[in-house]
């Protein structure tokens, strides 16, 4: 078993198998994981904070498929630790749940390629003083999830150059982001006379809009994260369900965060922040 937290800003145990598939993705690719006391089950949890009267704020408990986790259990600990929240992180074979399963209640659930993004901005929002994500009434299945708007400067700008064969997508993208100072450049995939030779210098990133990363899509994404590697250009892959396997792929070809859709435009814009320092 492994203790201590010395790095997060959050007091939080991972709960369940964490050494497989999509989640040891995220224990690989959230660094402050690394650092958290791991435990068996939400049992197993219940009877250290009995054995150490001290509890949590968070238990990331890793959920497999429908039905691994007793609703019993979630309520049990609930009983013994009511300040405890339990964060459900629901794994591929759990996507569709919501519509058609039993969900557990009494809990945040996330789908596990959101927790990245959740997990970073819960964290930026703990530095600012402000309430995490979690602290909210627990009174419906997506209760948790949001994540709170930035601040938008009052003398930031840059530039994000955008790759979707759609151009409805592109004026979604740009007219979510430029409240925040972020203007974006259309230079689509089949439209060759609109690349530029070299992005602008205050260029913060680049996102690439893609669906369920075809054979044909990851050849088109890989030679977009090469044009963009030459200029020192981040890039962003927007994808539909993505799978662990698609989160590996990219990161093969130096695809530096991918982020599902429907995505929220407060964790875009703090991803970007975070990638890609803007001029003001």
């Amino acid at each position: 078993m492994k203790s201590g937290n010395s790095t997060s800003a959050v007091d939080a145990w991972l709960v369940g198998d964490w050494s497989a598939g999509e989640f040891q993705s995220l224990r690989s690719e959230i660094t402050e994981f690394k650092d958290l006391l791991a435990l068996e089950s939400i049992h197993d949890s219940q009877r250290l904070i009995e054995d150490q009267n001290s509890a949590p704020e968070l238990l990331l408990v890793a959920l497999p498929r429908p039905g691994a986790i007793a609703q019993s259990d979630v309520d049990a600990l609930a009983r013994r630790s009511p300040l405890t929240r339990i964060v459900i992180v629901a794994g591929t074979w759990c996507e569709g749940e919501l519509r058609t399963g039993r969900p557990l209640t009494g809990v945040v659930r996330l789908p596990w390629y959101e927790l990245p993004t959740w997990w970073r901005a819960a964290q930026v929002a703990l530095a600012a003083g402000k309430s995490p994500p979690w602290s909210v009434a627990l009174d419906n299945p997506l209760a948790g999830r949001e994540i709170a708007e930035p601040t938008k400067p009052a003398l930031r700008s840059g530039h994000v150059i955008v790759d979707s064969v759609d151009h409805a997508v592109f004026a979604a993208l740009s007219t979510a982001l430029s409240p925040y100072g972020l203007f974006c450049q259309w230079q689509p995939r089949h439209r060759r006379e609109r690349w530029r030779s070299a992005p602008d210098q205050d260029c913060a990133v680049a996102i690439w809009d893609g669906s369920q990363l075809d054979a044909n899509e990851l050849s088109n994404l890989e030679a977009f994260a090469e044009r963009m590697r030459e200029h020192g250009v981040p890039v962003i892959a927007l994808l539909d369900f993505p799978r662990v396997e698609h989160v590996e792929l990219t990161r093969e070809i130096d695809v530096v965060e991918v982020i599902a859709k429907p995505y929220q435009v407060a964790g875009l814009v703090q991803t970007i922040d975070r990638l890609g320092p803007l001029r003001g």
